[in-house]
């Protein structure tokens, strides 16, 4: 009976210590590929307040963001491009670069995203709502954006228009839906473009 405990105990041993190192292996060769070496300390400490979005991550005109507050406003401003946007969230890449979302005001909070070589230089930044959200009399506009992964952004809108009387109301059978739908990609230089 002992030999057969000291026996089980032998093979659960060596069975770990292999699962274990083929793991550690893995593990090694995936931090290889994903750290990065951020050379501008205060852009580190920037990107450390954010947290990654996940994939898919999903926006409209009218969202409700939960922003950190806990941000230095001289810090932001170091990143940012104008005193009007607010960083949101980091999109994950493994490329050599950093992606933020931002929120800029206006009527309603529009996203922008912007790529960062790892220094903190802003590589490029593209403005993700085009038009008018809401609506008044005879239009009503609405914006959508999908983040399916760190190279590929889908962009959304629909715009209603029916024409109307002198009281402002909608005229019957005069109501026109159009639906326009790009797709924006990051390339590995992190290059933001409109795919034709």
């Amino acid at each position: 009976m002992k030999e057969i405990i000291f026996l089980t105990i032998l093979i659960s041993i060596f069975s770990c210590s292999s699962k274990d190192n083929s793991t550690s292996k893995t593990d090694n060769e995936k931090n290889e590929i994903t750290v990065k070496k951020i050379t501008n300390a205060d852009f580190e400490e920037f990107l450390n307040y954010l947290d990654f979005i996940e994939f898919p991550y999903q926006t409209a005109c009218f969202s409700n963001y939960e922003i950190n507050n806990s941000i230095d406003e001289e810090l932001i401003l170091k990143f940012a491009d104008n005193k009007l946007e607010y960083p949101y969230k980091r999109i994950y890449t493994p490329r050599d670069f950093e992606i933020v979302l931002f929120l800029s005001t206006a009527d309603i909070l529009i996203p922008t995203i912007r790529t960062y070589k790892l220094n903190g230089e802003i590589i490029d930044s593209e403005q993700m709502f085009f038009g008018y959200c809401g609506g008044e009399p005879g239009y009503y506009h609405t914006e959508y954006i999908q983040i399916k992964s760190d190279k590929l952004i889908t962009h959304s809108d629909s715009t209603w228009t029916n024409e109307v009387d002198e009281d402002f109301n909608d005229i019957p059978n005069t109501k026109k839906l159009k639906y326009d739908t790009y797709d924006f990609i990051i390339n590995d230089e992190g290059i933001i473009s409109k795919k034709e």
